[in-house]
This record gives structure tokens, sequence and C-alpha cells, in this order.
């Protein structure tokens, strides 16, 4: 877009939580670039200074609201002002936006996009960045990782929580020496069984023992089961990282369980 020829939602400027606003902005300071950069180029006698900054782009933004002439005549300034920093301090969290970096160094009031932002084609594309972005994939034991990464990032969260929970099955049954026949319940059974089970930690607190056995037998009841059986439409991302950090936790239990056979 070149010709300058487009606005920002007053009510929506105001009223958006700051990542959807910010989702928006990404694509306003990408127009208003090249907006600006056309029109220099067009016209080189009336030039106009483009700096990816705070002050230069709450002002460039702010013009272009539906209703700006109003909005700034009746004192509501100070409110776009406040929706834009909480925006714009959310872009820096997500590392979409860094400091400008040049030969002398990086500026602490010049920005420029990262390197994944500028990548940035359509909404979805943030969509995907800010998800991955909060699920903590350093913490992730590498079979977790690889099993969950890829549908988490493309929103297929309860296939990323059925796989976690696969992985972790197969991992007691590898661990306790179970053979491939052995599904489910009867796997925990066997596996933590008192005073035999191969996982079984028989220095520990037998209380202890049988709630970790019981707390497995759980997770694989309520959740296993019902991914696995029943047509669970999982929507909301945080439950889905809730599930994989669990599954993530147990799953370094029994790797350490295993690691203490004799």
């Amino acid at each position: 877009m070149t010709d300058g020829n487009f606005s920002i939602d007053t009510d929506f400027a105001l009223s958006a939580e700051a990542e959807k606003f910010g989702s928006y902005l990404i694509f306003a300071f990408q127009k208003i670039k090249n907006i600006i950069e056309y029109n220099n180029r067009k016209n080189p006698d009336g030039w106009q200074k483009y700096e990816f900054s705070f002050d230069v782009l709450h002002i460039l933004t702010r013009n272009r609201l539906t209703e700006s002439r109003n909005y700034t005549e009746n004192g509501r300034n100070i409110e776009y002002i406040k929706a834009f920093a909480e925006a714009w301090s959310w872009l820096i969290i997500q590392g979409i936006i860094v400091p400008a970096v040049s030969e002398y160094g990086t500026s602490n009031q010049i920005y420029q996009f990262s390197r994944a932002a500028e990548k940035f084609k359509e909404e979805i594309d943030v969509k995907t960045y800010t998800l991955a972005r909060r699920l903590p994939r350093d913490r992730l034991h590498p079979t977790i990782d690889k099993a969950v990464w890829s549908s988490f990032i493309h929103g297929d969260y309860d296939c990323a929580a059925l796989q976690a929970l696969k992985k972790l099955e197969v991992r007691i049954r590898d661990a306790a020496g179970i053979s491939v026949g052995t599904t489910g319940k009867s796997v925990i059974e066997e596996a933590f069984k008192k005073d035999d089970g191969k996982l079984y930690d028989s220095s520990g607190v037998e209380a202890e023992e049988h709630g970790l056995k019981i707390m497995l037998m759980g997770i694989f009841a309520y959740y296993r089961n019902s991914f696995a059986h029943r047509d669970v439409n999982l929507e909301d991302p945080d439950q889905a990282i809730e599930i994989i950090m669990m599954v993530n936790h147990l799953f370094r239990i029994v790797e350490h369980r295993e690691k203490m056979k004799p």
C-alpha cells in the first residue's frame, strides 16, 4: 500500500488488549514505512523522515485513527498513548521489535523488526510465533519436544497433548521392560507394582509410591483415554501447555527411575 489510504479503527485501538493491538501494529508499521518511502521517492523535495521509534510511530499511527481529529480535540490523546505503550511493550517482550543495530552498536530509542518478525506476512504468522514462545521449548525433554512441537505451533493442541501422553506410555513400557501388547493402565500397574515393579522405588515412602502410581493412572484415564477415544477439540493453548508440561515432568521421573535400576 503506497497511497496512504488506510486507517486504524479508533474503538479497536482503545479497547483491544495489548497482544491484539500489538499484532495489528506490526502491519501498520510496515504500511506506514512503505508509504513514507514511496512518497519520498515520488516527491524528493517534500522528504519526510521515517524513524522506528515510540515517539514517531505513536504519532503516525494516531494520525491514522478513524476519528483522529475529534479524538485529539476532546482530550483523549492520553488514552491512545497508553494503549500504544502497552502494545509497544508487548512487542518488545515478545522479541518482535528490538533495538536498532548499526556499526556503532545499538540504540535505546530507535527500533527495528527482529529477524523473525521480518518474515511476518499475515496475522497467522504472528499467532504462530507468539504461541511457540508460550511453550517453553528449552524445558521440554527432547523426546516430548519432537513429538509435540509441530502440532502445537500449528494449533492442533489435542494432537500435541495426545502425542505427549503416548510418548510417556511408551517410555514407561520400555523402561520397565514390559511387552508391547500391554497398554494403558496395565502398563502402569506392572511398572509401579509394589516391591517387584521395575519402576517402583522400594527405598521410598510406600504412600508416595502409591500416590505416583495413582496419579499416572488418573492422568491416563482422564486425558489419554478422552483424546484417544473421543473427538475432543482442545482449543485452549494454555491448557495444552499445562498438559504437556505435566507429562514432561512425569517423563523425567520415569527416566530417573530407570537410571536407578540395578
